[in-house]
C-alpha cells in the first residue's frame, strides 16, 4: 500500500503538496498533523515530520520520515473544545441572566422609591394632624383621649423611620464598603435623640460608654446601631423605668461591643 491508500482522503491533498514541494527542494523539510487509515476503517492522527536526503549532485537518494501516534492528544483537544463551546454557552446565557436581573433590580428600586414616597406622605399627615389635635385640645382631652393621639403620632414617626431604614439599607447592599474610623459613642447619641423625640414620654436611661471607636463602613455602623436601639427601645415598652446599656468587654477574639 501506497501513501495515498493509508492517508484520509480529507488530508491527502496537503500532504502530496508538501511532500512534491520538499521533493523539488523548494522546501528543506515539512511537519503535517493529519490522519492515516487503520485497516479497520478507523483513523489514527499522527505528527508527520519529513525531509530528503540528496547526494552531492542534489539528487533525492532517500526520505526519512517521523511519525508520532498523537491520537490521544487530539482527543483530549476535541474534549477541552467541546468543553469551551459550552462553557461559553454558559458564559453568554449567564450574561442574559445577569442582564435580566439588573433589569428587574432597576425596577424593583422604582418601585420600592415611589411605595416609600407614596407612604411617607400620610405618615408624616397622621403624625402632624395627631400633634395638632394635641397642642389644640390640650387639658380639655381625657387622657384616654390623649394617649391614643399620642400613639397614634409615635406610630406614625415609627413608620416613617422604619421606611427611611429601609431605604438606606436597600442602598447600602448596592454600594461599596468604606472604611473609617467611627465615632460609635456620638453616633449612639443623635440614635437616641432620635427615640427620645419620637416617644418623649418614656422613661428610659441609656448608658453609653464614653469614646467608644470602631473601624467600619458609617453608614452600615449606623444601620446597625439603628436596629440594635430600637429593639431594646420597643422590647422595654412595658417597664415603666428602662435602661438601654453599650460598653465594651473582652470576647473570644478580642474586645467586642454589648
Amino acid at each position: 500500500m501506497g501513501i495515498r491508500d493509508i492517508t484520509h482522503p480529507d488530508d491527502l491533498a496537503q500532504n502530496i503538496d508538501l511532500a512534491e514541494k520538499a521533493f523539488r527542494d523548494e522546501i528543506g523539510s515539512y511537519a503535517i498533523e493529519m490522519r492515516y487509515v487503520r485497516k479497520s476503517g478507523g483513523s489514527v492522527w499522527v505528527h508527520l515530520t519529513a525531509t530528503y536526503v540528496r547526494d552531492d549532485a542534489g539528487r533525492v537518494i532517500r526520505g526519512l520520515v517521523m511519525v508520532e501516534d498523537i491520537t490521544e492528544r487530539k482527543r483530549s483537544e476535541a474534549r477541552i473544545q467541546t468543553l469551551n463551546e459550552e462553557l461559553e454557552d454558559r458564559v453568554a446565557e449567564l450574561e442574559e441572566a445577569n442582564a435580566e436581573l439588573e433589569h428587574v433590580n432597576k425596577e424593583l428600586e422604582t418601585f420600592s422609591a415611589q411605595v416609600s414616597h407614596d407612604l411617607k406622605g400620610p405618615l408624616v399627615s397622621i403624625a402632624q394632624f395627631s400633634q395638632i389635635l394635641l397642642n389644640r385640645d390640650a387639658g380639655t382631652l381625657e387622657d384616654a383621649q390623649d394617649d391614643l393621639l399620642r400613639r397614634i403620632r409615635n406610630a406614625g414617626h415609627q413608620a416613617r423611620h422604619i421606611i427611611d431604614d429601609l431605604r438606606d439599607l436597600a442602598d447600602v447592599t448596592r454600594r461599596e464598603l468604606f472604611a473609617e474610623e467611627v465615632h460609635i459613642s456620638a453616633m449612639l447619641t443623635g440614635v437616641i435623640e432620635d427615640l427620645r423625640f419620637v416617644a418623649p414620654e418614656r422613661d428610659v436611661r441609656f448608658k453609653v460608654r464614653a469614646d467608644l471607636r470602631a473601624y467600619a463602613d458609617p453608614a452600615l455602623v449606623r444601620l446597625l446601631l439603628v436596629n440594635l436601639v430600637q429593639n431594646a427601645w420597643k422590647y422595654t415598652g412595658r417597664r415603666d423605668i428602662a435602661v438601654i446599656e453599650v460598653g465594651l468587654e473582652k470576647g473570644r477574639s478580642g474586645m467586642c461591643f454589648s
